[in-house]
């Protein structure tokens, strides 16, 4: 019986990836609502994301999203979860922006060395949005994503760099930073280096 579930489990999450490979959100929807029902915890998290952008069979809804991605949040994918609920206040889809509330998602995760956490992070501590602005706390963030090789953090870094005096080495991280990006974006289509907000 076991085994004949997870076969179920394993056909209904690849009808799911499939629908979303060819942009069927419907369909895709509809079989990751079976699974987040039987405790799909990956399911709970592609709801979130399906909401959040909307397309074929599917209106874009950001309360349906933030459900989700709530619901994903307290039950597994904590890390992309607190990313997307992070984002929400702080750019005000479908809610008040609130960047302490943003800040304090962001902040739950800032220990999993995501590069996009620590990236937004860092922009949160250099601009002063929902906590007091700290340009060392931000360029020690920005400096923890370019090693993770983000393209933005290292970007934002070069620029603090040039802020500070240091305009060649400024120069340097924000030059390598666009290069990097052109060829990343030449090759792939999506590629968590290449995430901002």
């Amino acid at each position: 019986m076991v085994e004949m579930e997870s076969i179920s489990v394993n056909t209904r999450l690849a009808k799911a990836k499939q629908a979303l490979d060819v942009e069927n959100y419907g369909d895709a929807r509809d079989q990751y609502e079976i699974l987040a029902g039987i405790g799909s915890k990956e399911a709970l998290l592609a709801l979130g994301y399906i909401y959040e952008r909307g397309g074929k069979g599917v209106e874009r809804d950001y309360s349906a999203a933030r459900y989700w991605f709530e619901r994903s949040l307290n039950e597994g994918k904590a890390v992309r979860a607190a990313l997307a609920l992070g984002k929400f206040y702080y750019l005000g889809l479908g809610v008040p922006v609130d960047f302490v509330r943003s800040y304090s998602y962001l902040a739950k995760v800032e220990q999993s060395n995501d590069a996009v956490a620590l990236l937004r992070l860092g922009v949160m501590f250099e601009l002063g949005k929902g906590v007091p602005k700290n340009i060392d706390r931000a360029r020690s963030l920005y400096r923890r994503s370019a090693r993770l090789k983000n393209i933005f953090a290292r970007k934002n870094l070069g620029v603090l760099e040039v802020k500070r005096g240091n305009v060649l080495i400024g120069l340097l991280l924000w030059s390598s930073a666009f290069l990097q990006g052109v060829t990343l974006g030449l090759i792939k289509r999506y590629d968590s280096r290449l995430q901002n907000w």
